[in-house]
């Protein structure tokens, strides 16, 4: 069994209001404030901070498997994690990209969908990674978490023809 949650900015501490429950380390919040709010996500969850996984997110394609020798100190650079690993949490960061939860019975994926990740690849190499492990689509779930709306993501007309010539759906 599987948990979601989206977070927003209520809840948590830092050193500016607008960042009030920031859990980013690169957004120039302050180093303690951070710890400090993801150490309040790890108690809502139950566990230890050791035991949730954050990525540095590239907008590439490359997803890291977190299994039993991972440790959470160091955040692999992907914009997606996958475990079969029971008792952690893996975590995606947004603004305006899509956050994508994958479960199974058996898996679990944290993605990080931009632009440029979606073009690169990611979603499909999580999906490998599913069936890699034997999991069909009948037997995932996905949940998209908050993001920015079409109407309000203005692209120029090239980046709009090269995105859509190769993923006709997104037109």
């Amino acid at each position: 069994m599987s948990r979601s949650l989206f977070t927003s900015r209520e809840g948590g501490v830092s050193s500016a209001p607008y960042e009030s429950f920031n859990l980013a380390t690169h957004v120039g919040d302050e180093p303690t404030k951070v710890i400090e709010n993801r150490e309040i996500l790890a108690q809502r969850f139950g566990m230890g901070l050791k035991d949730i996984f954050f990525m540095n997110q590239v907008h590439g394609r490359d997803v890291a498997v977190i299994d039993e020798d991972s440790q959470s100190s160091e955040p692999p650079r992907v914009d997606a994690l996958f475990t079969t690993r029971k008792g952690v949490a893996l975590v995606v960061l947004i603004a305006d990209c899509i956050p994508l939860l994958l479960h199974s019975e058996r898996a679990v994926a944290a993605v990080h969908v931009g632009r440029q990740g979606l073009v690169k690849g990611v979603f499909q190499a999580t999906l490998d990674l599913f069936q890699s492990h034997g999991i069909t689509s009948s037997e995932m779930r996905a949940e998209l978490g908050p993001s920015i709306c079409g109407q309000c993501y203005e692209v120029g007309g090239a980046m709009y023809d090269d995105v859509t010539k190769q993923i006709p759906a997104t037109a």
